[in-house]
This record gives C-alpha cells, sequence and structure tokens, in this order.
C-alpha cells in the first residue's frame, strides 16, 4: 500500500491502481487491485477461512450501519470515520463470542452494552467537556421505556462551547440496539424484544450562547 502525498494527487481508479481519501485523513491511500476471483473465494476448500473472516467483517459492518443509522441526529458532530470505529468496535465485541465457531460468532450488544458508555462521537471534544452536568436516566428494559431529567443549564458553568457560534440547541434521543447472530446461513439483525417503533428525538429551540437552557422532563 503507497500513499500520495496530495498535490495533484487522484482519486478513483487508474489501471490496476485503486485511489481513495478515508474520512478525517489528509492523505489519499494507494494499493493495487487484484487477488483470487470471487468463484474460487466462494468454493474452493482453501478459501473456507477467508469465507468466514468475510462474514464476520460483513456482519460488523452491517451492524455498524444499523448503529449509525440510529443515530443520525448527531452524525453531523462527528470528527472521525464512524463506520469504521463501529466496525473496529463491532469485532472486540464478536471475539467475546466464545460459543460460535468462527464465521458464525454473534454481536451482543445486549451483554456487552457498556461498551457503548461514554462514546466519543467528537474526539476533539468530548461530550462532557461540553455539557459538565451529569445526566441521569432512568431506563426500564422490559417496558422499553425511559426517563430523563434536565436541569436548568447555565452556559460557562455547566454549558461551555468550544466552537464560536452564535447559537445552541441539545439533542436527545432513545432507541434500542438489537443483537446480530448467524442463523446457520447468514447474518441477521435480531428483531427488538419490544415494540419501541419510532421514537422521534428531542429537540430544544435554538437559544444565544449566552442564554440558559430551561430545565425539561423527556419521556419515551
Amino acid at each position: 500500500m503507497a500513499f500520495l502525498d496530495g498535490k495533484g494527487g487522484f482519486t478513483g481508479s487508474l489501471g490496476n491502481l485503486s485511489a481513495y481519501q478515508p474520512k478525517g485523513s489528509d492523505r489519499i491511500i494507494l494499493r493495487t487491485k487484484g487477488g483470487a476471483d470471487k468463484k474460487r473465494i466462494k468454493l474452493h476448500p482453501n478459501f473456507a477461512r477467508v469465507r468466514s473472516n468475510n462474514a464476520e467483517f460483513g456482519s460488523c459492518s452491517k451492524m455498524a450501519g444499523h448503529l449509525r443509522g440510529q443515530l443520525h441526529p448527531f452524525v453531523n458532530m462527528v470528527d472521525h470515520n464512524l463506520n469504521a470505529a463501529f466496525s473496529a468496535l463491532n469485532k472486540t465485541i464478536q471475539l467475546l463470542d466464545t460459543t460460535k465457531p468462527p464465521g458464525q460468532r454473534s454481536i451482543c450488544y445486549s451483554q456487552h452494552r457498556y461498551l457503548l458508555v461514554n462514546y466519543a462521537f467528537n474526539r476533539r471534544h468530548g461530550f462532557d467537556t461540553v455539557l459538565r452536568y451529569p445526566l441521569q436516566a432512568v431506563l426500564n428494559r422490559e417496558q422499553a421505556s425511559a426517563r430523563l431529567m434536565i436541569p436548568t443549564l447555565q452556559p460557562g458553568i455547566h454549558l461551555h462551547f468550544p466552537w464560536q457560534l452564535p447559537y445552541y440547541r441539545l439533542i436527545v434521543h432513545f432507541f434500542e440496539l438489537c443483537d446480530i447472530v448467524h442463523d446457520g446461513r447468514y447474518y441477521a439483525v435480531q428483531a427488538a424484544r419490544h415494540a419501541v417503533g419510532y421514537c422521534p428525538y428531542f429537540t430544544s429551540d435554538w437559544l444565544p450562547v449566552t442564554a440558559n437552557l430551561p430545565g425539561e422532563e423527556l419521556v419515551w
């Protein structure tokens, strides 16, 4: 794999070369095309391990897309490749499954949801550096409900804005995250345990950066 310095570089395909620029990087990655053909990888016994690796990689990518889709209200705040980060996290969870063989291991957030606690969507400005007040949510997993108390938040005390912008607002979203398991043939996202349905996310009014955010109780 080679890297272009960006001076007169390109992205896309050129002959036997393929170039692309990852999100959050100023470098262009250059690599050659090639490898075994798809039919040989799909059927030949020598590629059994490759097929199992591909199946697990595909499940990690599928789960990353599912999770990213649930977090759509916040993607504009992300400063890194969210799909790649979630795929890596999914692989970590997948390796914790010791009940199934490689190629069929599950990604069970129901067992390892703690790995998402305090996940940083923006790595330069963490959530707790902007909102310096510990918000506590009360969850009822049996009833698929949630309650969040938001106190009155004051800029300069509870809120610290690293950006030079005139307005701000608060967005809160509640959703149920499912596992992805192998059914003997394919990987599939499991159906939700509860009929949560679509939960509209809460969005406060746009407020001047000097104005307090009014307290509110949110219930889903």
